[in-house]
């Protein structure tokens, strides 16, 4: 009888168990074990660029990114253009933490999905600690084109409003003629 009762318990401590790992949540280790350094990294990246911070917003309460707006000031590789929105992680961005607003940075991105990324493992580090790395960077020095303006949004209200108050006017005077 004594018997019965501990193999019961541990069915109902085997069983605990199971679901424990069955429905705990998903963990990931990083890829990466080192921070390459900047021969390593000028070649693992596509993109390497100064630049400053204009803008950190989260992308979602249930994602774990950062859309950070950037003003790039150099390219080292590839030619990319004066705006740049990259994604990061929101709780490591730029090695020891996520992107500051109104800060300068030495951003190693990937492309993904024709997104730029900030990569966990990316070397990124405020431009202030990147000395080493510029001058190594210096000699492949890549053309930033200037970003052409492509947000309408304001214009496009602007002319609504525009549009609503030229309507107003109009059949206003049509009543008044009207009433003559």
């Amino acid at each position: 009888m004594k018997s019965a009762s501990w193999i019961r318990w541990g069915l109902v401590w085997f069983a605990a168990l199971l679901l424990l790992g069955v429905l705990s949540p998903r963990a990931d280790a990083l890829s990466c074990v080192s921070v390459p350094n900047v021969e390593e990294a000028y070649t693992k990246y596509d993109r390497i660029v100064v630049a400053k911070v204009e803008s950190v917003r989260r992308v979602s309460p249930f994602s774990g990114e950062n859309k950070v707006k950037l003003a790039v000031e150099r390219s080292f590789k590839g030619k990319v253009e004066s705006q740049l929105t990259i994604r990061e992680d929101f709780t490591w961005g730029a090695l020891n933490g996520p992107s500051e607003k109104g800060e300068t940075y030495l951003f190693f991105l990937n492309q993904k999905d024709g997104q730029w990324h900030n990569p966990l493992c990316a070397p990124s580090k405020p431009i202030a600690e990147a000395s080493d790395m510029l001058a190594y960077l210096d000699e492949y020095d890549a053309p930033v084109t200037e970003t052409r303006n492509t947000d309408w949004g304001g214009w496009a209200l602007y002319g609504g409003i525009v549009a609503l108050v030229l309507f107003l006017l109009g059949a206003t005077i049509a009543i008044r003629r009207k009433q003559r």
